[in-house]
């Protein structure tokens, strides 16, 4: 198995560099969701929990101005003439998407955002089919940006996932029962990658009296390398019964922490609302969101062709995996 951790990194990071000079940087800090210096290490997912909980409010900011943008134009449709046709959602969105450049860059960064909160969420739920499901989604954003050993490993191994129903029946059933993942409490939505279990236990082990002095004594390290494992395990039991009496229920679900989401959500779409919904914007230039200051040209010309660079992809796994095997 791939890290589950590394990959949510490596498509954070990929966010990151598509905003980078967008303004989203500074838009968030003058609506007060962050410091400068915390937003800015956003762009390089420094932070993993910080940046996703960045996302995860910029997600829901970008769909709730893209729904108003829209009902603005059904608004302004049926004022200017009640007989024409009304395009639905999705077609508007097809439409504005091919006539504005500003439309079309928010737009792709509303679909990555969902595609990785689609992966996390596929680990968070140990969902071994959304998990593949959401791997096959992100591929093409990791080719289209150049993350060059994603886009080379994942089709790979998404390919021994497929495959598992016909090379090993029995591991197939393990996984689909969440088995590709790892539960340290019982509270719901909240098993972790197997790579990030390991760096959390490594993280315990090499803790006060751990591993630090002990290198240079080959006897001393070779018993700690004995005895570490098991009083780490130890220690994760005695914490765990510690917990037994503690809710299932997600921390994420408490009123308070859903009330503050919500008013982090209010306060960045009152704040890009004051600098213009990037959704209502007709100058069929892009610029940056805050400073408005117009990019280059050829920016625009790879927003536009960003979708065909992740089509590449499919042409990379058919000439480099399904002809081979």
């Amino acid at each position: 198995m791939l890290g589950g951790l590394h990959i949510e990194m490596a498509a954070l990071k990929a966010v990151g560099r598509l905003l980078t000079g967008s303004g989203w940087v500074e838009t968030l800090t003058e609506a007060g969701l962050s410091t400068p210096g915390t937003a800015e290490s956003f762009l390089t997912a420094a932070h993993v929990r910080q940046c996703r909980h960045a996302h995860e409010v910029t997600a829901a900011t970008l769909y709730i101005l893209q729904r108003r943008a829209y009902m603005s134009y059904k608004a302004l449709r049926s004022d200017a003439d009640a007989d024409a046709i009304e395009m639905s959602f999705e077609a508007w969105c097809t439409h504005q998407t091919a006539k504005q450049p500003q439309f079309a860059f928010w737009s792709l960064i509303l679909q990555f955002e969902i595609a990785v909160l689609l992966f996390v969420r596929s680990v968070r739920t140990a969902n071994f089919q959304l998990y593949v499901d959401s791997l096959i989604n992100l591929t093409p954003w990791f080719f289209a940006l150049d993350r060059t050993h994603y886009a080379r490993w994942l089709p790979v191994h998404i390919r021994d996932m497929t495959q598992l129903s016909r090379t090993n029946a029995s591991v197939l059933s393990e996984f689909r029962s969440g088995k590709f993942t790892v539960n340290k409490t019982g509270r719901t939505f909240s098993a972790i990658a197997i790579d990030q279990a390991h760096e959390q236990l490594n993280a315990a082990v090499k803790g006060d009296g751990g591993i630090i002095g002990l290198t240079e004594n080959e006897i001393a390290l070779r018993r700690w390398l004995i005895a570490g494992p098991e009083i780490a395990r130890l220690l994760d039991q005695f914490e765990s019964r510690n917990q037994q009496g503690d809710s299932v229920v997600h921390h994420e679900e408490k009123a308070s922490v859903q009330n503050a989401f919500t008013r982090e959500v209010k306060s960045l779409i009152a704040k890009m609302e004051e600098f213009g919904n990037p959704f209502e914007d007709d100058s069929e230039t892009l610029s940056n969101l805050q400073s408005k200051e117009v990019v280059a040209p050829s920016v625009v010309v790879v927003v536009d062709k960003i979708f065909d660079l992740g089509k590449a992809h499919d042409q990379f796994v058919s000439r480099t995996i399904s002809e081979r095997f």
